[in-house]
């Protein structure tokens, strides 16, 4: 089993907790270290705000594929 470090400012644990991919006692672990540490607050912080960019750009990029698609076929019937 794979055990959350002492300093759990690494993306890779971070990634872990956002995602869900830690067990329950990982998560306990991880979010005592989280209310006392403010430099793993602001990493988790800064991570979500990434990871929401991210799949904001991702979502708007899939929107205009879409519309572009939609459009060289004329906008007639929109079921793609």
């Amino acid at each position: 089993m794979k055990k959350v470090s002492k300093e759990p400012s690494k993306i890779n644990e971070i990634d872990d907790y956002l995602s869900g991919n830690l067990s329950p006692e990982q998560v306990v672990e991880f979010e005592k270290i989280l209310r006392d540490e403010m430099q793993v607050q602001n990493d988790v912080t800064l991570t979500k705000k990434v990871i929401e960019g991210v799949e904001g750009h991702a979502f708007k990029k899939m929107l205009k594929r879409i519309h572009n698609r939609h459009s060289r076929r004329g906008g007639g019937n929109a079921e793609d």
